[in-house]
């Protein structure tokens, strides 16, 4: 008898949670907070910061691979640095998704209260507390239903959040004059002391190390594929 073998998840589900992680709203600050950078340095800062993100998501799946599948950063920190920095870790995971978490479920309740206002859905007030709930209690269906129902989700979110990126700047696009980005001056080291302002916000925004313990979940020990999700994400 021929015992039936499950199918690996494909690579493109990793790489479009690992690019659904990377870009969010914070990205919309990056062009305020590198304009002293300038051109120049921007895309040295971002190349770097890409670079950085990448070697450390890398250095993390090698340390989650060493336990079993579906290891978190309890087990992972516990395991290799001891009960301090495991107690250390949990407070800042804490804190970062409280923040996260606090941010997307006002603002959602917020937005959701102004459309339903101004389409005229219902007349009666309804509490933006309420909706950032009823939000985060849809969030939480949708993640406890699997990384695959997730990942097709956000491939719906990613195509239209680009179509919508390119109607928005294909006006600009038109008025682009490379003198006013490449100039020498632009690009000389006096602009270099703004990048330590703007290097954090770039780590940031694109920081998707949390996602790592995750795809080793979902893959399970498969290092070759999640460094493939890891990369093209």
């Amino acid at each position: 008898m021929k015992i039936p073998q499950h199918k690996s998840p494909s690579t493109l589900h990793g790489v479009v949670l690992v690019a659904s992680g990377a870009i969010g709203a914070g990205m919309f600050s990056l062009p305020i907070v590198s304009a002293g950078m300038w051109f120049g340095w921007s895309v040295a800062g971002l190349c770097l910061v890409w670079l950085v993100n990448l070697t450390a998501t890398l250095l993390l799946l090698e340390s989650n691979l060493l336990y079993h599948r579906g290891a978190s950063f309890d087990t992972v920190v516990g395991g290799s640095l001891g009960g301090l920095w495991k107690s250390i870790n949990n407070l800042a995971i804490v804190f970062v998704m409280y923040i996260l978490l606090y941010a997307y479920f006002s603002a959602s309740g917020s937005i959701a209260g102004q459309t339903l206002s101004s389409t005229g859905v219902t007349e009666l007030p309804v509490s933006q507390n309420l909706l950032g709930v009823v939000f985060g209690m849809v969030i939480a269906l949708l993640v406890w239903s699997g990384a695959s129902a997730v990942s097709r989700i956000c491939s719906v979110l990613l195509i239209a959040m680009l179509i919508t990126f390119l109607l928005s700047t294909s006006g600009l696009l038109l008025h682009l004059q490379l003198g006013n980005l490449l100039t020498q001056s632009n690009s000389s080291l006096s602009l270099l002391p703004y990048s330590f302002a703007a290097l954090p916000y770039f780590v940031t925004a694109f920081a998707c190390s949390g996602l790592v313990p995750s795809l080793v979940k979902y893959y399970g020990h498969e290092p070759a594929r999640i460094r493939h999700c890891l990369l093209y994400g």
